[in-house]
């Protein structure tokens, strides 16, 4: 509660202004006795509290890629164009010697999250 209190104070937050939290549907963001969203209904009555849509769309098209072989042998694939250019400064190398001809400065390659599936490149 000290945290939260701190946190109100420090962004100078009107709490009565608060209506709505939203979060990930983690334990310590909605338990019932210490969650975050218990915490602040405590100040304020009124507020409401969901589990994020997007947080939740985000779980379930997860889910269902691990379900489907299709996207195993994808992140494989991808796992393996990583580290192919990851492990050898020589091939990130002529990478970025590929982007400069291409004229795409912007492009990055990224390693996939276990927790999701990250895109290879960021533009």
């Amino acid at each position: 509660m000290n945290v939260i209190n701190l946190f109100i104070t420090q962004k100078e937050l009107d709490i009565t202004k608060l209506r709505h939290f939203g979060s990930d549907g983690a334990a310590t963001m909605t338990g019932i006795r210490n969650g975050v969203a218990t915490q602040l209904k405590k100040l304020n009555n009124f507020i409401t509290s969901t589990h994020c849509v997007a947080y939740r769309l985000h779980l379930a098209s997860e889910e269902a890629a691990n379900e489907t072989p299709y996207f195993a042998h994808y992140k494989t694939i991808i796992k393996g164009i990583y580290s192919y250019f990851s492990n050898s400064y020589k091939r990130m190398y002529e990478l970025k010697k590929i982007k400069e001809d291409m004229e795409v400065s912007d492009l990055t390659i990224l390693n996939m999250s276990y927790r999701s599936m990250v895109p290879i490149c960021e533009s």
